[in-house]
């Protein structure tokens, strides 16, 4: 699923604008003002959410995201007669990108991708590495694979989940 800017319709040129850890629509105060310049630019911009998006952080996979920016961008070309466009990641979004960049640059079907922009990238393995109990939880993490258990969650960092909410 993805929300295009009111004037996207009008441009075959798009930014699309992917957030990071938790993000959903308009994760930075800068998207709105960014899209009414891209637009007088003959830019759309574009949110896709994805299924890491909002809580789905964790249990999905930079991989499925570029494959999701993918299906985003055909449908773009499809329906709105997009003929290239600019990947804006933020945080872990600029892993995507350079995901999709990596991988899918040259999709059937899809419009050319005319550049990557990595606006705060930041490696959340290492944040979380800074947290209390990031070594056992690593343990954990490690014998979970070794069991054949790779792809199960063994926990939620609900102090960082809790951090999120706002009141």
């Amino acid at each position: 699923m993805a929300f295009l800017s009111k004037s996207s319709k009008n441009h075959t040129r798009h930014v699309v604008a992917v957030g990071g850890l938790t993000c959903g629509l308009l994760f930075s105060e800068y998207l709105a003002p960014l899209a009414k310049k891209l637009d007088e630019m003959g830019y759309g911009m574009v949110q896709p959410l994805m299924a890491s998006s909002h809580q789905g952080w964790g249990c999905s996979s930079v991989d499925k995201d570029a494959l999701e920016l993918l299906s985003v961008v055909q449908k773009l070309k499809r329906s709105y007669s997009c003929e290239e466009f600019i990947i804006l990641g933020h945080s872990t979004g600029c892993q995507d990108a350079v995901m999709y960049a990596r991988n899918h640059k040259e999709a059937e079907f899809a419009p050319t991708l005319k550049g990557v922009i990595l606006q705060g990238p930041v490696s959340d393995r290492e944040f979380f590495s800074t947290f209390p109990g990031a070594e056992d939880k690593l343990k954990i993490c490690k014998s979970m694979v070794e069991q054949g258990k790779g792809k199960d969650i063994a926990f939620r960092m609900y102090e960082f989940d809790l951090s999120l909410i706002h009141i």
